[in-house]
C-alpha cells in the first residue's frame, strides 16, 4: 500500500509503529467493504436485488455490532458512537504498543500482537453467537 515506503523511510520507531498500525487498520477496513461487496454481488445474482440487500444489510450489522458495543458485559446494552471511541482506542494503543515492542523484542512484540489477535476473535465469536441465540 501505499504507507508502505513510508514506513520504511521512517528513522521514528514511533512514528512508524503508527503507520504500521494505520496500515493495518486500513487492510481491515478495505478487506472488509471487499467482504460486503462479495457478499451482495453474490447474494443478489441468486436471490435477486431485495434478498441480497437486506441480507448484506444484516451481515454488515452482524460485523459490526461489536465495533459498538461496550468493553464490560455488564455496562448497558444500547450502541452509540462513544463505545466506538473507546474500542478503536484501545484497539489502535494496543496495535500500536505490539508493533513498537516487535521492533524492540521480536517474540514479545509477537506474542502481544497474536493474543489480542485471538481476544478480538473471541470477542466477535461471542458477541456474534450470543447474538444469534438471542
Amino acid at each position: 500500500m501505499f504507507l508502505r515506503k513510508a514506513i520504511k523511510i521512517e528513522k521514528s520507531a514511533f512514528r512508524k509503529t503508527v503507520l504500521q498500525t494505520t496500515n493495518f487498520t486500513l487492510w481491515i477496513f478495505i478487506l472488509s467493504i471487499l467482504f460486503l461487496l462479495g457478499n451482495l454481488l453474490l447474494k443478489v445474482s441468486t436471490y435477486g436485488i431485495e434478498t441480497g440487500m437486506r441480507s448484506t444489510a444484516l451481515t454488515f450489522d452482524m460485523l459490526s455490532k461489536p465495533l459498538f458495543s461496550p468493553l464490560i458485559w455488564s455496562s448497558e446494552p444500547k450502541s452509540n458512537v462513544l463505545h466506538f471511541v473507546v474500542n478503536f482506542s484501545v484497539y489502535y494503543f494496543l496495535f500500536t504498543l505490539g508493533f513498537w515492542m516487535k521492533q524492540y523484542f521480536k517474540v514479545v512484540g509477537t506474542v502481544l500482537l497474536l493474543v489480542f489477535f485471538i481476544a478480538t476473535g473471541i470477542w466477535y465469536y461471542v458477541y456474534i453467537v450470543s447474538n444469534s441465540v438471542i
